[in-house]
Parts: structure tokens; sequence; C-alpha cells
């Protein structure tokens, strides 16, 4: 998207040095630094029209809003009041500067707890630095009430103080998108977004359950905000559902997975067939016909299916299967979807196979 048009008639420019006026709940006079601008927005500044808005750069102290503290926030163009002009490329080291110094003020609480400990100043960022991931990760993995969840994340009570559903906004090069989250009938929670760029809709939903953990639900609103801006940089606040998803696929890839065998789907389900074909009660017999014993067992790089009636084989493609007996009924009786597919994968453990994670069959060892 194009970077937001400003008018010709903005009060505003990057790089203003500005008092805030007409900020509800906060007394006039804050000065700012102005950053970027944001676009023409309505509810994320609390008009009741669009109206333009920049994104600023508190000078001093925090400024505490719904609870959090920030140091940038984004108001109306008309909000501002010009005190001084700054050159744009001291904007940003404005801003490096008042990190540094908060940075500065929590090393040095940091120092006085570690006082009296011998520790260099490379191990000492090495353990900061483990700690924090490690604390972020936890923080993660906690299973909270999705209410805490999204409260945590910015998100606003729409009808307060009974109501259920809650509202977050946000705007990405001028487009506003409104994110709502609320439980259902069932005990989930349903997100859905809603915005509008002048030429394009942006809507999508999600479900969150209410067991999930933290990250796992950060994550869900993670992707309505993709699913309207793509892949890009997400705000601040759901960047916990990327981390929790780079654990979780860390904690995959050291996970050992259960042994298998993979086959060529064409040749099994030949092999399926045929065995369906052969497996005829005796004459006279009535109803069915009776179970009987599939013996599975590889061999020169083909797995053989046998029964009393005979023997069947299908290529493997990968993988390894112990020789085991199965059910020939519980095998036949699997949904033809189950053996869908160019392979098919037979996970096993000592105690069971399953057919591409559809049917698990009680498994019996060959005797040796």
């Amino acid at each position: 998207m194009a970077a937001p048009l400003i008018p010709a008639n903005a009060i505003g420019c990057i790089g203003m040095v500005a008092a805030l006026k007409r900020i509800q709940g906060h007394p006039d006079g804050r000065l700012v630094v102005v950053r970027h601008a944001i676009g023409h927005v309505a509810e994320l500044v609390g008009s009741s029209t669009r109206v333009f808005a920049w994104q600023v750069a508190l000078l001093g102290d925090s400024m505490d809003l719904n609870g959090k503290q920030c140091r940038e926030i984004i108001v109306a163009d008309r909000c501002l009041q010009p005190v001084s002009q700054v050159p744009a490329d001291e904007v940003e080291n404005l801003i490096k500067t008042q990190s540094q110094a908060d940075f500065n003020a929590a090393m040095g609480d940091l120092a006085s707890i570690m006082k009296g400990h011998e520790i260099t100043p490379d191990d000492l960022d090495s353990l900061l630095e483990r700690a924090c991931e490690q604390a972020l990760i936890q923080h993660a993995l906690q299973v909270v009430s999705i209410t805490q969840v999204v409260v945590e994340a910015g998100f606003r009570q729409i009808h307060p103080p009974d109501g259920e559903t809650y509202r977050w906004i946000g705007v990405h090069d001028g487009v506003e998108l409104a994110i709502e989250g609320g439980p259902d009938w069932f005990g989930r929670w349903r997100f859905w977004s809603a915005g509008f760029s002048g030429r394009e809709l942006f809507c999508g939903e999600q479900v969150a359950l209410a067991e999930w953990p933290r990250g796992r639900v950060m994550q869900v609103i993670g992707n309505l905000w993709r699913s309207a801006f793509g892949t890009g940089q997400l705000p601040d606040a759901f960047t916990l559902g990327d981390l929790y998803q780079r654990h979780m696929e860390d904690l995959r890839q050291l996970q050992p997975g259960l042994p298998f065998v993979e086959v060529s789907g064409d040749a099994l389900r030949r092999a399926r067939r045929w065995l369906t074909e052969t497996w005829r009660p005796d004459p006279g017999f009535l109803g069915p016909p009776p179970d009987a014993q599939l013996n599975l067992e590889i061999e020169n790089g083909l797995l053989y299916f046998r029964t009393p009636q005979g023997v069947v084989t299908a290529p493997v493609l990968a993988g390894w299967l112990d020789p085991c007996t199965v059910s020939l009924r519980g095998f036949l009786n699997a949904p033809s979807w189950t053996f869908r597919g160019h392979r098919t994968r037979i996970n096993w453990t000592e105690s069971t196979i399953d057919l591409n994670a559809w049917v698990t069959l009680a498994r019996t060892p060959l005797p040796g």
C-alpha cells in the first residue's frame, strides 16, 4: 500500500515538536514529536468521523492509556499545537536516546541487585537475553482466561461493565482494522476483523478454545491481521503469537516421531482390492466371512500382505515396519478415503498401527 497522503491543511508534519490538547483523560500541554503519518481514522482516536492522524512519540515520562504505559500514541491532527521543528534525522536519535535512558535505568536497578556477584559484561548480556526469551516463552505457554489475554493485548470492552465482547483497533498504511472477539454459546471465543481501504474490504474470522495457552490465542489474533495486510510486521501486541509458534516448531523438531512406513498409494489400493475379493467364507457358511489374520512384513523393498488365501505386495517408499499381525476385517473395513493419495503412511507402535493417522488397528508382533 502507498504511504498515506498528508492533507494540505494538516497542522502537523514529521519532526514537529507539539503540545497535545483535547486528549481525553489527560491535561493539555504534554510535549510530543511527530514521527509518522497514519492516515484517516475514526475509532482509533475516539472520533465519530474519519480524521487525519499521526503517530507521535512522547517526550519525558510515558503516558498511561487503558492501564498500559505507552511512549508512542496515535492522535488526531487537530490535537496538535505546534511548538518547534526538529530535523527528520534527529527524530530517530531522540527516540533512541529516550529508549537508552529507559534501558540505563533498568540496568542500574539490575546492577544494584547483582552487586557483590562477579560477572563479566558479556556473560551478563547473554544471561539477560536468555532470561528474557525464557520468560516470554513461559508467558506464552500459560493458560489463562481469554478475557485476560485480550485485555493484555490492548482490547477494550465494548459495553462495560458487563459486556462480553472486546475490540482492538489498529492501522496499517492508513487503513484502519478493527478486531473484535467474544465467547459463543459453546464456550469458544470467536474473533472477527473488518477494515476498508476505500477500494478493498478486509474481513476474517478465527476461533480460539478456552484451554489454549496465551501464545496460541495471540497467534489466532495475529492471523486476522495478516489475512488483511500480508505477512509483514505484526503490531507489537500480537508478536507473542509468533514467539509461541517458533517455540512449538522447535519442540516438534526435538521430538522423535513414531516409526512409520510409507507405501505407494496405487499399489496399496490394488492390494486392498485383492484382499477384499479373496476374503470369502467357506462353502455353506452363512453370514459375513469370519475374521482372519493379516500378516505384514517387509522384504526386499516390498510390504507383504499375507493371509490364509495368499500374498499380495506394495512397494515401500520410505521407512520400516517390524513384522506384525492385524485384523484382516479391521483393515478391509477402513473407509476408502483412508487410502487416498499418492502414498499411504502407516505409523506403528508396539501395540497399534494407524493408517494415514485416521484408522487405528491393534497390532500383534509375529513370533520370531
